[in-house]
C-alpha cells in the first residue's frame, strides 16, 4: 500500500507570509531596505522550520512507527511459533503416553495368557520336587532318578516351546487379542506350537480359505482369529453340546462369532467298512464341498477305538490339491498308527510334511482320488 505524502500547514504558512510580506512593505515604505531584506530572510526561515516537520519528522515518525510495527507482528510470529511448538511437543507426549498404556495394556495381556503355562510348570516342577523327596526317602534314588530328570526336562522344554508359540501367535495376530492361552495347562487342549503350526497356514492361504476341525474348544477361536485376518472361514464338528456351548461363547466374547461356525454332531455308525467306533453323523450334511485345512483333534480316543480314523477317508473326496492335514495327539501310539494308516491308504496322495510337539502335519497331493483304498 502507498504512502501517501505529508501534509502541508497550509494555515500557518498563509500566516507566515502575510506577516512577512506585511513588514517587507513596511520596511521599504519607511525606506529601510535591510530591514525588509532581513524580514524576508525570517519569513523563509520560518516556512522552512514549518515544512521540515511534514518533509523530515513525518516521515521519519511514520518509519519508527512501522518498524516499531513490523516488531510487534516478528515477536508475535514468534510467540505463535512457540505455542505451536509446544502444542506439538504435548500431543506427541500423550501420543507417547498413549502408546505406554497400550504397550503396558498388552503386556498384562499376554501375562495373562502365559500364566496358565506358568503354573503348570510349577505344578510340574513342584510335583517332581515331591517325587524326587520320595525317592531320597524311600532309598531307591539311583534307580528312578534319571527317569525323573528326563521327565522334568521335557516339562522345562515343553514350557517353552509354548511360551515362545505364544508370543508367535502374539505377533501374527495381535498382542490384544482376547482369547484364552491354548496349551497343557489348559487339559486336553492343543498345544501352541500345534496351534501356531495351524494358524500361520490359514494367514499364507487366500481368502475364501475352507477350515475344518474335528472337535472344538479353544483352537477353534485361534483359527476363528486367524480366519478374521485373512477371509477364512471354520467349521468345527462337536459332538458334545457343553463343549460347543462353550465354544460358541467363547467366540462371541472375542467378537470372533461371523468367522466360525461350532455344529453339534452328535456321534453314531457311520457305515464306514471295517470301523465300527462312532463318529460324526452330521459331517458330510454341514461341511463345505471344499475344504484346505483339516484338523483332527476329535473324537476324544475314549469313545472307542481308532475313533479319528473316518476323518480322512470320509472326508478326502472334499480335499483340495494342497490341502492341509493335522493330526492331533500323534504323541500317542494309537494316533501315530492312523498316521501311517492314513498315508499307506492314500496311494502316495497324503504326505507327512512335518511335527509339531504332538501333532502331525501333512498335506494332501494332486494325485487323482481313485476311491477308499483295501483296509482304509
Amino acid at each position: 500500500m502507498p504512502t501517501p505524502p505529508p501534509r502541508l500547514r497550509t494555515p500557518a504558512l498563509v500566516v507566515t507570509a502575510v506577516v512577512g510580506l506585511a513588514v517587507v512593505v513596511t520596511a521599504l515604505l519607511l525606506g529601510q531596505v535591510v530591514s525588509a531584506l532581513l524580514a524576508v530572510l525570517l519569513t523563509g526561515v520560518l516556512a522552512l522550520l514549518l515544512l521540515v516537520p511534514g518533509r523530515v519528522v513525518t516521515p521519519l515518525a511514520r518509519r519508527v512507527r512501522e518498524e516499531r510495527s513490523q516488531a510487534g507482528l516478528a515477536t508475535a510470529r514468534e510467540l505463535a511459533a512457540d505455542r505451536v511448538e509446544v502444542l506439538e511437543r504435548l500431543t506427541g507426549l500423550e501420543s507417547t503416553a498413549r502408546e505406554a498404556h497400550d504397550a503396558a495394556a498388552r503386556a498384562a495381556a499376554a501375562a495373562e495368557r502365559l500364566e496358565p503355562l506358568l503354573a503348570d510348570v510349577r505344578d510340574r516342577l513342584s510335583a517332581g520336587a515331591e517325587a524326587l523327596s520320595l525317592i531320597r526317602e524311600q532309598g531307591q534314588g539311583a534307580v528312578d532318578a534319571p527317569a525323573l530328570r528326563q521327565e522334568l526336562g521335557f516339562a522345562v522344554r515343553a514350557v517353552g516351546v509354548d511360551t515362545w508359540s505364544l508370543q508367535r501367535l502374539a505377533h501374527r495376530l495381535g498382542p490384544d487379542v482376547p482369547l484364552l492361552a491354548p496349551g497343557r495347562a489348559r487339559g486336553w487342549v492343543a498345544t501352541a506350537e500345534t496351534v501356531l503350526a495351524l494358524v500361520e497356514d490359514v494367514l499364507a492361504r487366500p481368502a475364501g480359505t475352507s477350515v475344518v476341525e474335528c472337535g472344538s474348544g479353544t483352537s477353534t477361536c485361534w483359527l476363528a482369529a486367524a480366519a478374521q485376518r485373512s477371509g477364512a472361514h471354520v467349521v468345527a464338528l462337536e459332538h458334545s453340546p457343553q463343549y460347543a456351548a462353550q465354544t460358541r461363547a467363547e467366540l462371541e466374547r472375542a467378537g470372533l462369532g461371523g468367522w466360525a461356525t461350532v455344529v453339534d454332531a452328535p456321534l453314531s455308525a457311520i457305515g464306514l467298512v471295517g470301523h465300527e467306533t462312532p463318529w460324526y453323523s452330521r459331517a458330510l450334511d454341514v461341511l463345505p464341498g471344499r475344504i484346505d485345512v483339516l484338523f483332527v483333534d476329535g473324537p476324544p480316543g475314549g469313545t472307542g477305538p481308532s475313533a479319528r480314523h473316518p476323518a480322512f477317508p470320509v472326508l478326502e473326496r472334499r480335499l483340495s490339491s494342497g490341502a492341509s492335514v493335522v493330526l492331533d495327539d500323534t504323541d500317542r501310539t494309537e494316533e501315530l498308527r492312523l498316521v501311517e494308516r492314513w498315508v499307506e491308504g492314500s496311494a502316495g496322495r497324503l504326505v507327512v510334511t512335518g511335527r509339531t510337539d504332538r501333532a502331525t502335519l501333512m498335506t494332501y497331493g494332486t494325485a487323482p482320488y481313485a476311491g477308499p483304498a483295501a483296509g482304509a
